[in-house]
């Protein structure tokens, strides 16, 4: 169980191919109850958008994660 889980995607410039492109890095930061926080997981993605945000949080519900009270996103549905 997390009080709280924090989840933002960071854009930053990555060099492919001597191509330079824009790329979302999704990071699930978890404050545990004796407020640790802990990296619950790390995602990159071509861009940013609600639909790949519903899937993570699937994806962390599926790796054990059973409760979290309080997400804090920017603009999650």
């Amino acid at each position: 169980m997390y009080p709280g889980v924090y989840f933002n995607a960071l854009r930053v410039k990555m060099s492919q191919d001597a191509v330079v492109r824009i790329i979302s890095v999704y990071l699930a930061l978890g404050v545990m109850p004796d407020r640790l926080r802990e990296t619950m997981g790390l995602w990159i993605k071509g861009t940013e958008g609600n639909r790949f945000g519903m899937q993570a949080f699937k994806e962390l519900m599926t790796r054990s994660v059973q409760e979290f009270l309080i997400a804090v996103t920017d603009g999650l549905k």
